[in-house]
């Protein structure tokens, strides 16, 4: 009897703050000479991102939303007068005369009579107008926002701020995303010759850090901005295609973010059959390249996807060439990898939508190795101190050394500078992959703010980073071993350089020494010496020897 009478007094208290809720969930209105009681949740108005609090609040009627004249018109910068015995309110604002009557469903612009959906009102002493037609007639733009029950308003003076532009390649698509911060429109148009998305921002001023993006996915060439004008205020956003592609352009729900979305190609077959690796794709943008250690070759088709009909993970080949193969979605590619029996040369063609790859026996009985040495021409790299010495020449002379040493033991060893001239730094990376290295070595010198700094390290691309495939720490570590144990320097370490350009788009495993610092003058006196600068190359040759007795590097 007890629990019931205390269930029986929680639910008459709930009852009663229901009924609290709801009686003070209306408010009363004089309007028309009449109190009404209006019941429908409040509407909130923003005005150049600004919430707006009146003394009367916002109200619908009709379907259309009424505010107090004043309140709104003034944030335009237009004049407001009342006409007490016509019953009329004047809005004039940059040539434009805006006539409303009390209760009447007709306005005039300009002496152009308007057929109203609402009429104007006075309610509780304040003169309301509807706020679509009122804000559009000064220039404005308005926009409802119905799960906000918000009603957003842009003045012809307001802009805000583009603030970021970035993309990312995401299971065989590219999105690229544009966000500012407050909600935008935007203008697409899609022109050709050559093939480009022109996304035209009305309001809105650029306030970015980089003003082109490369992307180079999905036939994607890049993605540019610019303050387009700024009277009126203009953002252009371009979209560089090399072919004519689909795209989705979506608007996040709080418009802040514009997402342009270009879906990649799908890989719909991978084929083997004996010497010859057949892919059914109309990507027309892929690699194909080889790495050791373990041996694979490789197939990466960037911004692509697998169709359903192909199965992801191992699969046993066993071939005259091949014994298994692995397809992998990764975020910004499909890779095809193939583990090898045999060192192998490969050719390769496009062939109705197909990527054709036929594979020979590699017969060549001694390991690639390309030196490259560091700045070179108009770049003198670091300069020392106390005696002048330019550290270009100091990695050439080093590098024309060791080749010397390698070339007499059998190896063959190409250069991607034996003079002084200046390589752009992709370039030495591309001259390796094309000539198909196995290891590529860059030697440079250290300098640093600090001049008690001094010593020798080893730089790596770290493995495993971005899906590489590469085991570069087993180049740098034997290397750097033997290149201490041979100089005697202090020990500066085994560095991960993620961001290196000759590390970074090399295919094979690589490695760039920093042999002493030309900042110390220890190191200097030392780097001066010829006899210093042939331990050196001494030190790095011992290190190559070591790497391919290791590996045991399969045709070798």
């Amino acid at each position: 009897m007890k629990k019931l009478l205390i269930s029986l007094i929680v639910c008459l208290f709930t009852l009663l703050i229901a009924v609290n809720v709801y009686a003070a969930s209306y408010i009363k209105l004089n309007m028309d000479g009449k109190t009404i009681i209006y019941r429908d949740p409040p509407v909130n108005i923003a005005i150049d991102g600004k919430k707006m609090i009146f003394d009367v609040p916002a109200i619908i009627i009709n379907g259309r939303t009424l505010v107090p004249v004043r309140a709104v018109s003034e944030n335009f910068g237009a004049d407001v007068k009342w006409d007490g015995k016509l019953n009329k309110v004047t809005i004039t604002y940059d040539g434009k005369k805006i006539e409303l009557f009390i209760n009447k469903n007709y306005a005039y612009i300009n002496g152009k009579k308007i057929t109203l959906d609402a009429p104007a009102k006075i309610i509780n002493n304040r003169t309301m107008v509807p706020i679509r037609f009122v804000s559009e007639a000064l220039n404005g733009k308005v926009e409802w926002d119905e799960k906000l029950r918000t009603v957003y308003i842009k003045t012809p003076k307001f802009k805000f701020a583009v603030t970021n532009v970035s993309y990312q390649n995401d299971s065989g698509k590219t999105v690229i995303t544009v966000e500012s911060d407050y909600r935008m429109d935007f203008i697409p148009s899609y022109l050709e010759n050559p093939y480009r998305l022109v996304i035209d921002i009305p309001n809105s001023e650029l306030k970015v850090q980089k003003y082109e993006i490369p992307i180079e996915a999905n036939r994607i060439n890049s993605v540019r901005m610019s303050q387009y004008s700024i009277n009126p205020y203009m953002t252009r956003v371009v979209v560089d295609f090399d072919e004519k592609k689909d795209y989705t352009l979506r608007l996040s729900e709080d418009g802040k973010k514009l997402y342009v979305i270009v879906q990649g190609y799908s890989v719909d077959a991978v084929n083997v059959n004996n010497d010859q690796i057949t892919v059914k794709t109309q990507s027309e943008d892929f690699d194909i390249y080889k790495v050791h250690d373990p041996n694979y070759l490789v197939i990466d088709i960037p911004g692509s996807y697998l169709s359903k009909d192909i199965e992801k993970g191992d699969s046993k080949i066993d071939n005259y060439f091949i014994k298994d193969m692995s397809i992998l979605e990764l975020k910004d590619k499909v890779r095809i990898k193939f583990d090898l029996k045999d060192k192998i040369k490969f050719e390769y063609h496009n062939e109705n939508g197909n990527i054709v790859i036929k594979l020979n026996k590699d017969e060549a009985d001694k390991p690639i190795i390309v030196l490259d040495a560091g700045h070179g021409g108009e770049d003198p790299g670091a300069i020392s101190a106390q005696k002048g010495l330019k550290e270009k020449d100091l990695n050439l002379d080093i590098t024309l050394k060791l080749k010397d040493m390698l070339v007499n033991s059998g190896y063959e060893v190409y250069l991607t500078r034996s003079e002084d001239v200046l390589p752009a730094l992709k370039e030495r990376a591309d001259f390796a992959n094309k000539i198909d290295a196995d290891i590529f070595v860059s030697i440079h010198n250290n300098s640093h703010p600090n001049p008690m700094i001094s010593g020798t390290q080893v730089l790596y691309f770290p493995n495993g980073f971005n899906d590489d495939l590469r085991d570069n720490y087993k180049l740098a570590e034997i290397i750097h071993k033997n290149l201490i144990h041979n100089l005697g320097t202090t020990d500066m370490g085994i560095i991960e350089r993620p961001n290196l350009a000759v590390l970074k788009y090399t295919k094979m495993p690589a490695v760039l020494v920093e042999v002493a610092f030309l900042s110390n003058s220890q190191d200097e006196a030392l780097l001066e010496t010829d006899q210093f600068r042939l331990k050196a190359a001494e030190g790095i040759y011992n290190g190559i020897k070591e790497y391919f007795d290791t590996i045991n590097l399969v045709g070798y």
